[in-house]
């Protein structure tokens, strides 16, 4: 049993400055369902827009992103292992929020985003443009998964 099987048991949302928030993620070949169904039930809980697997202390790559506004068809989109292929010059303030932190910060994010990656619940990979509040998701859980959090891009840890 490892580290973080123990999480999978009792997940909570992991708050700022625990050490486990910056975990590399490791690309496991097969994603535990069970951890799909609590990252969504969290998200649905919290009114939250999206929360990463890295904010329960999970080594998986992935996050969810539930944005009602977005399309009648797909709110709801479970994602894994993102890369992001483009990203626009030019940048718009949003007012961002975390699960992990207690404080809003105003963060300056690229308005048009392109990302690759594996959405759990259809199987396939998929390449997603927006230009949208969606992108400005889609940059925040790509942090979460590479380790940083919100003050981090907002200069104050």
């Amino acid at each position: 049993m490892t580290w973080w099987s123990d999480q999978l048991l009792s997940p909570n949302i992991i708050r700022y400055p625990a050490p486990s928030i910056r975990i590399n993620k490791y690309k496991l070949s097969t994603l535990n369902m069970h951890c799909i169904h609590r990252l969504i039930h969290l998200t649905l809980t919290n009114s939250a827009l999206g929360i990463s697997s890295s904010q329960l202390g999970w080594p998986y790559g992935v996050f969810i992103i539930n944005i009602p506004t977005i399309s009648w068809k797909r709110k709801l989109h479970v994602l894994a292992y993102p890369s992001v292929v483009h990203s626009s010059g030019c940048s718009k303030q949003f007012k961002e929020r975390c699960l992990s932190t207690a404080t809003e910060y105003s963060i300056s994010r690229k308005k048009k985003l392109i990302v690759v990656c594996y959405d759990v619940l259809r199987d396939v990979v998929c390449v997603i443009k927006s230009h949208s509040l969606f992108a400005t998701c889609l940059q925040h859980e790509c942090d979460h998964n590479i380790g940083y959090i919100i003050s981090d891009k907002h200069g104050t840890s």
